[in-house]
């Protein structure tokens, strides 16, 4: 289950590219990771892991890359998503929620050093095997995409879990729907 996710969420990332680093402009792999991990906790991690992996390598190879570029890459994004996810629930908790300013504070924190370090790696990886572009545009686009996309994308994840869980009442989600359309 969890390959297939990433397979067809890599190849909406892969469909965003960038040129010419070559990384995609957003980076929706690394969010949905980052809310997966912090949904289902710790005993589905390998799976997780080892489903995004599958699921990114194999989207990355089809779309002309090479596999040992592919497998880094993956592995850099795996990191990058248990690393945030490890951290919070190490702060603040197993059951993560964005429910006051330290948490919110914490998870943005975290989602900037992760895309840092992320992008350190995966952009060594991609001038080294495949130097398509310099290494500090690499390095933007890979740190910008994944940033943003945990910022996005891992929020999302994580409520709508949470809101599956304890379903809102009527008055909030009247002033949810309210914010939407304002919006």
């Amino acid at each position: 289950f969890f390959t297939v996710v990433f397979f067809l969420v890599a190849q909406l990332g892969l469909a965003l590219l960038a040129r010419p680093s070559g990384v995609s402009a957003f980076c929706p792999v690394t969010g949905i990771a980052v809310g997966f991990l912090i949904v289902f906790g710790r005993r589905a991690r390998p799976a997780l892991i080892i489903g995004l992996v599958a699921g990114a390598v194999v989207a990355s190879v089809m779309s002309d890359r090479g596999l040992m570029t592919s497998m880094l890459r993956s592995i850099c994004s795996a990191g990058e998503a248990v690393f945030v996810a490890w951290f919070l629930e190490r702060w603040f908790g197993r059951a993560f929620a964005f429910s006051d300013l330290p948490r919110v504070a914490g998870f943005l924190g975290l989602a900037g050093i992760a895309a840092a370090a992320s992008a350190t790696g995966g952009t060594a990886t991609m001038t080294l095997l495949d130097p398509a572009a310099p290494f500090w545009d690499v390095w933007r686009v890979w740190f910008l995409s994944n940033g943003i996309g945990i910022m996005v994308v891992a929020p999302l994840v994580i409520e709508l879990a949470r809101a599956r869980r304890e379903p809102p009442s009527r008055s909030e989600m009247t002033e949810g729907i309210a914010v939407l359309a304002f919006l």
